[in-house]
């Protein structure tokens, strides 16, 4: 069954549409302000990124100027007296085939 509703007059409309009008613009007015803030963090997200990916390039170019310099210390250290010792043992070699 149906129940009888009481007939809607233009006043009662007028108000309803004003209501719904206000809470409307409302909503927009927050969902300008959520764009807004959206924009600002995504901005500041960016920029932390962007601090990041210098700051690790640096630490990375730095590493590995230190590793060459390292490696390159090391070899020399390390290959001086081998190449001395083969070199030694070629001369030997060398002495004791061809007199």
């Amino acid at each position: 069954m149906t129940t009888p509703q009481a007939p809607v007059t233009t006043s009662d409309l007028v108000v309803r549409l004003t209501r719904l009008e206000e809470r409307m613009q409302q909503v927009v007015t927050a969902i300008e302000k959520l764009a807004k803030r959206d924009a600002e963090f995504e901005d500041a997200l960016r920029a932390m990124s962007d601090r990041f990916n210098i700051t690790m390039s640096a630490q990375a170019e730095a590493f590995c100027n230190s590793l060459l310099r390292t490696t390159v210390t090391a070899a020399a250290v390390r290959v001086e007296p081998v190449f001395r010792r083969r070199s030694l043992i070629i001369f030997l070699r060398q002495l004791f085939v061809y007199g």
